[in-house]
């Protein structure tokens, strides 16, 4: 019954077209492109978007209205005032033309909310296809320590991005890409060691994680 309706939550949420739709975005082709706000106007040709993201086909130069090429390594986009995260840049969603929208986009630690069966996106390509990871792996991924209970028993997870992370080469510079992944209890011990008992982590509060994050955003 509950994969049951996780479909029908896909179906639903996500609004794929039978013809694809073109809409102006604003593009960010490097990290520091998108935090000082550096973009570039074009035409997105949209296959599929939902609350949370944005399937993208193709980028149209909006002068020449021809393809732009070398743009499957872009960082993210801007869309109606919401920033995305562009998933090629994830280890855990490895996939191209893929936008997810951002919770948070405050330095040094962006971050992605996933709510309970409320990202149809994420849940799919961390799942049985789109992603790294096979199926046979993903049966193991709850052991990885990548949930957090909120005070109502749910458990949540975080897609969090690195800006001290990065990778890849952009017009001859190095690490022009910061990458983002599961919020996983190590990492939470890296940016938290006030907390050092594995039993104390474990029992952290969704809500105090996101409490912390944003503190430690502030205080940058």
């Amino acid at each position: 019954m509950k994969k049951i309706l996780l479909l029908l939550m896909v179906v639903f949420s996500t609004t794929s077209f039978n013809r694809t739709i073109e809409r102006e975005v604003e593009i960010y082709r490097t990290t520091d492109d998108f935090f000082n706000d550096k973009s570039e106007t074009v035409i997105a040709v949209i296959k599929a978007m939902s609350p949370d993201h944005i399937a993208v086909r193709k980028l149209i130069d909006k002068n020449t209205k021809k393809k732009i090429k070398k743009m499957g390594v872009l960082w993210g986009l801007k869309y109606k005032g919401e920033k995305y995260f562009h998933l090629f840049h994830s280890d855990d969603h490895l996939s191209s033309f893929i936008f997810v929208k951002l919770t948070s986009y405050e330095k040094p630690y962006p971050y992605v909310i996933v709510e309970p069966d409320s990202h149809p996106v994420l849940s799919q390509l961390s799942g049985s296809y789109g992603g790294v990871l096979t199926n046979v792996v993903v049966k193991e991924a709850n052991k990885w320590n990548k949930n957090w209970t909120d005070s109502l028993g749910n458990k949540n997870k975080i897609v969090l991005i690195d800006l001290e992370d990065r990778r890849g080469k952009w017009n001859g510079k190095e690490d022009q890409f910061a990458k983002a992944n599961w919020l996983r209890r190590k990492k939470y011990r890296e940016l938290n060691p006030t907390i050092s008992d594995t039993t104390k982590i474990k029992e952290t509060p969704f809500e105090e994680v996101i409490r912390f994050l944003d503190q430690l955003n502030e205080s940058n």
